[in-house]
């Protein structure tokens, strides 16, 4: 009983509901009955996070190297991140995101990504593509580490 009215209270329809019952003007004294009329809702989520350093058996690798795989590595990340947030809420529309270098807090990625934009970016194999795809931008990637986009 308790997870139907969990599911219940998280759907999209009873957002939605609540969202129509606070624009009826008339449930706050007005004389007029018709209300403001709903035409969209977009839930957004703003997130940042830092991302992880390289494994610390890679830590013996040449500094080229070892660049490589932190980019790589962040780039792997953000996808699964974003499509894990995805997954975990239903209800999301946007996720605008940032990810950080772990040292000088100086942005790496960042992005405004729609959902639609999400799951039509998915036929790539290149992870890079994919993000690119959705619409991510790689701010100090290129300058800081080196890293050459190939699009």
């Amino acid at each position: 009983m308790l997870k139907l009215l969990e599911r219940y209270l998280c759907s999209d329809s009873w957002r939605r509901r609540r969202i129509q019952q606070a624009l009826e003007l008339e449930r706050r004294g007005e004389a007029r009955k018709d209300g403001l009329k709903l035409v969209a809702v977009q839930h957004r989520l703003e997130i940042q996070w830092e991302a992880r350093g390289i494994h610390p058996w890679d830590r013996h690798l040449p500094r080229d190297e070892r660049q490589r795989r932190f980019v790589e590595q962040s780039l792997a990340d953000t996808e699964a991140a974003i499509a894990r947030l995805f997954e975990a809420s239903p209800e999301l529309g946007v996720i605008d995101f940032r990810v950080t270098e772990p040292r000088s807090g100086a942005t790496m990625l960042s992005g405004e990504i729609a959902r639609t934009d999400f799951e039509n970016a998915r036929t790539s194999p290149s992870v890079r593509m994919r993000l690119i795809d959705m619409g991510v931008n790689f701010e100090s990637l290129e300058i800081d580490y080196s890293y050459q986009l190939r699009v």
